[in-house]
C-alpha cells in the first residue's frame, strides 16, 4: 500500500506555502506504508501534467491533495468543480478561467473516507470543516485534475483535498507546522486503516 501526499510551493500572494512544508517535514513511511511526497508548483499547466504522473507512476491507493486557504481551520474539501473563476496569476504569471477539462463532469466527488476522518480529527480535538467549494484557482484546479485523470486512466485511487490555513504569524511557524503536520498525520492514519 501506498499513498500520494502533494502540497504547492509558493505563488503570489503567499510567499511561504505552509503545505509545502508540510510535505517535505511529513515521513516518508508510516505504520509500514509508502509515503509518496511531492511539492507542486502553484502553476496550473505544470502541476497539472505532474500531478497525472505521479498517479500513474506510483498507482498509490490514496491521493491526499494539500492547499492552502485563508486563515481558520482545516477545510475537507468534498467537491471539485470543472470550473476555474479566479483572475489571480499563478507562479507563472498564467490566469486560467473556464473548464478545467472541457469533455469532464460538471464536479467530481471526494472519494476520501470523509465520515471517518471526521471522527478521527474530533476524537483528537483537532478542529475542523467542511467545505463544498475548493476555490477557483490552481487548489480546485489540482482537485479536479487528480479526479479527473483518475477516471479516465481507470485507476483504482481515492482522491481528495484538503485546505490549511495560511501561517498566522511570523516567527512561530514552526509551532503551526507541527499543528498541520498532526492534523494531516491523523488524516493519513485514517486512510491507512480505511477499508
Amino acid at each position: 500500500m501506498s499513498i500520494l501526499l502533494t502540497g504547492f510551493g509558493p505563488f503570489p500572494r503567499v510567499p511561504r506555502n505552509p503545505t509545502q512544508f508540510i510535505v517535505e517535514r511529513f515521513p516518508d513511511e508510516l505504520a509500514g506504508v509508502t509515503i509518496h511526497r511531492a511539492v507542486l508548483p502553484t502553476i496550473y499547466e505544470v502541476a497539472e501534467r505532474m500531478i497525472e504522473e505521479l498517479l500513474l507512476a506510483h498507482r498509490p491507493e490514496f491521493c491526499l491533495c494539500l492547499g492552502v486557504a485563508g486563515p481558520g481551520v482545516p477545510r475537507l474539501e468534498t467537491t471539485a468543480r470543472n470550473h476555474g473563476a479566479s483572475n489571480a496569476r499563478d507562479h507563472a504569471g498564467a490566469v486560467r478561467t473556464g473548464p478545467v477539462a472541457p469533455s469532464g463532469p460538471d464536479t467530481y466527488p471526494s472519494t476520501l473516507p470523509l465520515a471517518a476522518i471526521d471522527a478521527a480529527l474530533g476524537d483528537r480535538g483537532i478542529a475542523f470543516e467542511y467545505s463544498d467549494d475548493a476555490g477557483g484557482y490552481v487548489c480546485n484546479h489540482i482537485f479536479y485534475a487528480s479526479r479527473h485523470a483518475i477516471e479516465r486512466h481507470g485507476l483504482a485511487i481515492r482522491c481528495g483535498f484538503v485546505h490549511v490555513p495560511e501561517f498566522r504569524s511570523p516567527g512561530e511557524e514552526d509551532e503551526e507546522i507541527g499543528e498541520m503536520i498532526g492534523a494531516v498525520q491523523t488524516i493519513v492514519e485514517v486512510l491507512i486503516e480505511a477499508p
